[in-house]
C-alpha cells in the first residue's frame, strides 16, 4: 500500500527521466482524504511547535501511514558523493 502522494512523486520521478512505470499498477493506493487533512495539520502544528520543519508532502504521507495504521518506510537519498 501506498499513499496517493508517495504514488505522485514516484509517478513524477520515473516520468520525469521517461522510465517505465507500469509497476507502480501492482500498488494499492490510499487516497488522502478531508479527515487525514485534518490529521495531517493537527501533525503539522504539533511537530512545528516543537521546532521541527518537515516538508508538507512528508507530513501528509506520514499522517495518511498513522492513520490507516501501517508502516512507513522511507528512502532517503545521500546528496554527498
Amino acid at each position: 500500500m501506498i499513499t496517493s502522494i508517495t504514488y505522485y512523486e514516484t509517478l513524477y520521478g520515473l516520468m520525469n527521466p521517461n522510465k517505465p512505470f507500469y509497476y507502480l499498477s501492482l500498488f494499492n493506493v490510499y487516497e488522502f482524504s478531508k479527515e487525514d487533512a485534518h490529521h495531517a495539520a493537527r501533525l503539522h502544528l504539533e511537530l512545528e511547535k516543537k521546532g521541527k520543519r518537515i516538508k508538507r508532502t512528508d507530513i501528509i504521507i506520514a499522517s495518511t501511514t498513522i492513520k490507516k495504521w501501517e508502516t512507513l518506510v522511507h528512502f532517503i537519498k545521500n546528496s554527498q558523493s
